[in-house]
């Protein structure tokens, strides 16, 4: 799973934090990455097999986040989460972000959102301090 800001290419090197025990079968696909200028439609159909990458967005932006208890960033950013063909979550994956309080009166709040085996992986992920709101893909 790549960190926050714009998608790196894939090489060899890239190791996903949510699915390290594929890094040899990748390996071999990474010639086939897509490149920070491709859109997520496009990165979807052609980008590194089993990975799917997510926009995450918050209001207010700038928020840490944290994708299975690893902090990979600030949002707005995209993430890579392993998935299936059909484009479902390959494992339990968790995305949390941090509100921070700015004055006293404010109480910090964290927000998480969970995909297990049964959720289809979104295109877009939005954090409001009431929720997470997925967009899927087609939508």
């Amino acid at each position: 799973m790549a960190g926050c800001g714009t998608v790196p290419k894939k090489n060899a090197g890239d190791v996903p934090a949510a699915d390290k025990s594929t890094v040899a079968d990748n390996r071999a696909e990474a010639s086939a990455a897509a490149t920070p200028a491709d859109t997520p439609a496009i990165q979807r159909k052609r980008g590194w097999k089993g990975e799917y990458s997510v926009a995450i967005t918050s209001e207010p932006p700038g928020l840490t986040v944290v994708v299975n208890g690893i902090p990979v960033g600030t949002t707005p950013c995209r993430v890579l989460l392993p998935g299936n063909e059909q484009g479902f979550s390959r494992q339990n994956v968790s995305i949390r972000v941090r509100f921070i309080a700015k004055n006293p009166g404010e109480k910090s709040q964290t927000v998480e959102q969970k995909f297990t085996a049964l959720d289809r992986l979104p295109e877009q992920l939005s954090f409001s301090r009431t929720g997470a709101k997925r967009v899927l893909p087609g939508a």
